[in-house]
């Protein structure tokens, strides 16, 4: 008997996928396929496959993998996970649906960049590169400028513009971008703003400057920055100056000193000129004002020439003798040959006096000195008798005057006619003279240099004196009258200045009276003298009033004394300037005699 034993019918396994039915974008995933059964308890393989993700040899019965990476703001996307099991007899396959979430888009952050601060006119870049997008979206870019200012391109990260040009020393202008970020799913950021401050060029001022010089001594200046700066250090660049050189600049960074060489001729000017100099920001220095130091070099020389010239006048007016004497002489019969000396010597003053005439021809030489001043004049005359009331003669003079205090000194000469008249029957004399001449004088004004200045000159003087008698007391009334004009001739001094002419004008009026008297002696006679005058002095064409100007009194004292009439003293003291601020005082002893 055949026994037939049938197997049993094998039974198909039930694969089964246990697992999210949603994961986010890149997110780990594991499916479990060991739910899957087998009615026939046979043992079974596994297969993992998919066509929307990379799945390698997957074959255990569970499956791991990483989701797949979606953009932000994207759309979702569905993947099907296939699970193939088989027992050996039969292959069944279940599919799984997996729907990946894409992560939502998040705004993008604008970034405007650092503030500046910049130069006048500079040509400013604005940076808006580190804006950000955490999704990795390209971005658009969208600038918004302040009014009045232009960007090369306001949808680009780095734009530009060129800032104001801004008067130096105006104030700062502050200027407002703002940024604003579109990432590539048209969603924006907020708004970042920057300011650019615009700076202006610095100001340049100069101060602590002299305003007169006198001298070509070098003089300080400060040149005084509004801000800090650097590159004010070139002499012949940074410094304009005007009649003058710059040497030195030390100091800054915000203050500065310059010395300045004057040349002495002319004023001097400084200025800083624009872009001496720059500041932090890189903006060049505004310019400065000119400053204009005066020179008083050339007012001083003509003050001292001036000064100089009175002096030596009111000397040469006060040295002319009287030639009223003369024709006294003639009609006495005593102006033979005669001869005099006089000196007065002391410690730190002194006068001589000496001369000589022979017949008709006469000279005479009168000197005086001291520490401050020193004036010699010698004069050669000569005249003839028409009568007995008229003498008509010639003179010419030669002076020298040496100013120390005003370093200044010169000769001149002089030369005219002269005349003495005297009324026929009364003891009335006027005596004149007109004289003209040059004088060339050297002026060291400033102790460096000499210059040679040339003056022309005249004199013109009236003198009339009177004598009448009281008892034995002689009375000689006098009035003078002098005019004298120097005419100094301009030039140009060793600096290049120029010195213009001037003229000095001299009128004096004195009148007075002296007084003789005999005093009786054993031996020879004695003649007591005295007088008293009053002196009006008036002048133009100085830069300073003289000393000797206005009014002032003399009063005179001496003696003549003859042993014999063949000699004769003479001693003559005279006091100037009662109630002036003028003084001179003067001693004569003179010797007579007759050989």
């Amino acid at each position: 008997m055949t026994v037939t034993v049938t197997a049993p019918r094998n039974q198909a396994p039930v694969p089964v996928i246990d697992g999210v039915d949603t994961v986010a974008s890149g997110a780990q995933v594991t499916l479990d396929g060991s739910a899957s059964n087998d009615g026939n308890d046979q043992s079974s393989t596994y297969s993992w496959t998919s066509e929307d993700i990379d799945l390698t040899n997957e074959t255990s019965s569970s499956l791991t993998f990483t989701a797949p990476v979606l953009a932000a703001g994207g759309v979702n996307k569905v993947i099907q996970i296939v699970l193939t099991v088989n027992d050996d007899f039969d292959t069944r396959s279940v599919t799984k649906a997996i729907t990946v979430i894409a992560p939502a888009n998040t705004a993008p952050v604008a970034d405007a960049g650092d503030g500046q601060e910049v130069a006048s006119g500079a040509v400013v870049t604005l940076d808006g590169r580190g804006s950000s997008d955490a999704d990795g979206h390209e971005l658009t870019y969208k600038w918004i400028a302040p009014i009045g200012v232009t960007l090369s391109d306001a949808t680009v990260a780095q734009p530009s513009f060129t800032a104001p040009v801004l008067a130096a020393g105006s104030e700062d202008v502050i200027f407002t971008f703002t940024l604003v970020v579109t990432d590539s799913l048209g969603l924006s950021s907020s708004v970042s703003s920057v300011t650019v401050r615009v700076i202006a060029a610095p100001t340049v001022t100069i101060t602590a400057a002299p305003t007169t010089l006198a001298n070509t001594d070098p003089f300080d200046i400060t040149v005084a920055f509004s801000s800090d700066v650097t590159g004010f250090d070139d002499l012949s660049a940074d410094v304009t100056v005007g009649n003058g050189t710059a040497t030195t600049i030390v100091g800054g960074p915000r203050t500065y000193t310059v010395t300045i060489a004057p040349s002495g001729k002319g004023n001097v000017t400084v200025s800083i000129p624009q872009g001496a100099a720059v500041d932090a920001y890189g903006n060049p220095s505004g310019a400065s004002g000119t400053i204009a130091i005066e020179n008083l070099i050339a007012d001083q020389t003509r003050e001292t020439i001036s000064n100089y010239i009175a002096t030596r006048t009111n000397s040469w007016i006060a040295n002319q003798r009287s030639v009223t004497g003369f024709l006294r002489q003639e009609l006495e019969r005593d102006f033979e040959d005669k001869r005099f000396f006089t000196a007065n010597i002391g410690d730190t003053a002194g006068s001589l006096s000496t001369g000589v005439s022979v017949g008709r021809v006469w000279g005479e030489l009168n000197g005086t000195w001291s520490k401050q001043s020193s004036y010699a004049l010698a004069t050669i005359g000569s005249h003839i008798q028409y009568n007995d009331n008229l003498l008509i003669g010639g003179m010419v003079e030669f002076d020298y005057a040496d100013e120390p205090d005003m370093k200044t000194k010169g000769t001149g000469w002089a030369v005219g006619p002269y005349f003495v008249t005297k009324t026929p029957d009364q003891p009335f004399y006027l005596e004149g003279r007109l004289l003209y001449g040059q004088s060339r004088n050297t002026v060291t004004p400033l102790g460096t240099y000499s210059d040679t200045f040339v003056t022309d000159r005249l004199l013109a003087q009236l003198r009339t004196t009177g004598s009448f008698t009281t008892g034995r007391t002689k009375w000689l009334p006098l009035v003078d009258f002098t005019y004298s004009q120097d005419k100094q001739r301009g030039y140009t001094d060793s600096l290049g200045n120029k010195i213009a002419g001037q003229t000095f004008d001299v009128m004096q009026l004195s009148t007075g009276i002296d007084v003789e008297t005999p005093i009786q002696l054993s031996i020879g006679e004695l003649i007591a003298k005295g007088g008293a005058s009053y002196v009006y002095s008036g002048s133009s064409g100085t830069v300073s009033e003289p000393s000797f100007e206005r009014g002032r009194g003399q009063v005179r004292l001496g003696f003549v004394y003859r042993p014999d009439l063949n000699t004769t003293f003479q001693l003559d003291t005279q006091h100037d300037g009662i109630g002036s601020d003028h003084e001179a005082n003067s001693i004569r002893l003179t010797l007579l005699k007759r050989f």
